[in-house]
């Protein structure tokens, strides 16, 4: 009797949680006109899975939706026991990317917390606005401009590379710009020496590189979805103590790093100016006039910014590699602009030259447009009931926004699905001016008080290096190969883009 009895509050508890209660409460949206799917747990969701066996884009729903229903603001699911709300209005999106104070950020960062728990991607309230204020200075023009040298070194080390050892054979585009660019990073943070330092047989950027991609697998595995990020911090299998070990390894390794170069900073001469500038340092110099940040704070905002800004920065250049390969003549005006603004690529590229590369900008801000680092932005969830626009928000819903679906809006960008740059060139007849005006319709970095701090830094190495290897570099992608889009940490073509390369002389 007392068995059947919980039993039977057990399924009640189920129905009510899972059933009933999220789907009264998409009966709420959709009278208030969003589109609203139900299926249990997974939601929408698993209409994107089945839809996906069919189709080359894990994306086309969201493209196909706002194509065949512009007027649409609003989609709602249900996502477990909760209901997420995606907004496709830039109306709505701009009020909550404005008030981002109603919610706190989702449990999809659970495991990850557990290596940048102290950097301004997770910081909050007072600590938030004292870490931006510190990022901003150090992600400033004035202080990236100094990096400039390092990009171009290290991206001329590894071209050089290629040209003795891969032309003519087919190599894998991700993976050049993803060790590159993870190279370029580490030295900033690490210092030119880095190459020099080796963890268990590894370099530093690949040690490092696996660290992240063991914490994003332990984050989906079944204890992990059950107990959350305790389930990993106490090694209850061996593979999250094999992670926790790594993580471990990296973190004593960076803590002597940033610990040496702070007292190297602090013993040197102010007038020295023959010591290679990197991105500790311009911390440390920040630091002296805004506040201060532990070492382990450093080493979390270094944890945060090499993963989300290398891996996207990889994808986002293999994905310009196809489109330049699909769109010729787009390559060939690319390569001119570029051989014009630097005339002799033995010599310091400077700041000023990077701004007058307004078609190469324009060729990385559509790739961006068509295939954005991630399809959505990661869900918040309301801190209090509150209304955006007609809508009434739950304590306790998931809010995200549709970036896909923004960036292929009928309204605001003419035949969405193709390829176009000269959308972001002034002058051109297919300018379009209203992105220039309103940054809630184009959201590859966010916008808003909490967009990208590291915005600025990306779009300046992207540009070095594709300006360097388009000078020295003709490609071609493998014959054969189909562009197929895929969500695994964010939006991104399903295989590396392969190309072949022959030099330029």
């Amino acid at each position: 009797m007392i068995l059947e009895l919980l039993l039977s509050i057990a399924l009640c508890w189920v129905l009510t949680s899972v059933v009933i209660r999220p789907y009264v409460q998409l009966l709420y949206y959709r009278r208030k006109g969003a589109l609203t799917y139900y299926f249990p747990m997974l939601g929408l969701f698993a209409k994107l899975i089945r839809e996906f066996k069919n189709t080359d884009d894990f994306g086309l729903y969201s493209k196909n939706l706002i194509k065949e229903r512009p007027d649409l603001k609003v989609v709602a699911t249900n996502f477990g026991t909760k209901v997420g709300v995606t907004l496709v209005d830039p109306v709505l999106v701009k009020e909550v990317l404005q008030n981002q104070q109603r919610y706190k950020k989702g449990n999809f960062f659970g495991v990850l917390n557990l290596i940048w728990k102290r950097s301004i991607l997770m910081a909050q309230g007072e600590e938030w606005k004292s870490s931006r204020r510190l990022m901003s200075k150090v992600f400033s023009f004035e202080h990236l401009q100094k990096l400039i040298p390092s990009i171009q070194r290290l991206t001329n080390e590894t071209l050089t590379e290629l040209k003795t050892q891969s032309i003519g054979k087919e190599i894998d585009s991700l993976e050049l710009f993803r060790n590159l660019i993870g190279s370029i990073f580490a030295e900033f943070f690490f210092g030119a020496h880095v190459k020099k330092h080796s963890m268990e047989g590894k370099t530093i950027p690949v040690y490092f590189a696996e660290m992240i991609t063991g914490h994003s697998m332990a984050s989906v595995t079944p204890l992990a979805l059950t107990f959350g990020s305790t389930a990993v911090k106490y090694g209850l299998t061996s593979f999250y103590r094999s992670i926790n070990r790594q993580a471990s390894i990296f973190r004593r390794y960076a803590l002597d790093i940033i610990r040496e170069k702070r007292e190297a900073f602090n013993n040197r001469s102010k007038g020295d100016e023959s010591h290679q500038i990197d991105l500790l340092d311009i911390f440390f110099e920040c630091q002296e006039s805004i506040g201060n940040l532990s070492d382990e704070d450093l080493v979390d905002n270094f944890v945060a910014f090499f993963a989300g800004g290398t891996d996207t920065s990889a994808h986002l250049l293999q994905t310009v590699m196809y489109y330049l390969d699909r769109f010729p003549e787009y390559k060939k005006m690319l390569r001119d602009e570029i051989n014009n603004v630097i005339t002799d690529a033995t010599q310091n590229i400077t700041l000023e030259q990077i701004n007058r590369l307004e078609f190469t900008n324009a060729v990385l801000k559509e790739t961006l447009r068509m295939v954005p680092p991630f399809s959505q932005l990661m869900q918040r969830e309301a801190l209090f009931d509150h209304h955006i626009g007609d809508f009434l928000i739950r304590k306790g819903s998931l809010v995200s926004v549709d970036i896909l679906a923004l960036h292929h809006h009928p309204k605001r960008f003419e035949n969405p699905a193709r390829f176009n740059p000269f959308r972001w060139v002034k002058g051109h007849p297919d300018f379009n001016e209203e992105m220039s005006k309103d940054p809630y319709l184009y959201l590859p970095f966010s916008a808003g008080p909490r967009n990208c701090i590291g915005q600025p830094l990306a779009m300046l190495e992207m540009k070095i290096i594709l300006a360097l290897f388009a000078r020295q570099f003709e490609w071609k992608v493998k014959e054969g190969y189909k562009l197929r889009l895929i969500i695994k940490f964010g939006y991104e073509p399903m295989e590396s883009v392969p190309i072949v390369l022959e030099p330029l002389h």
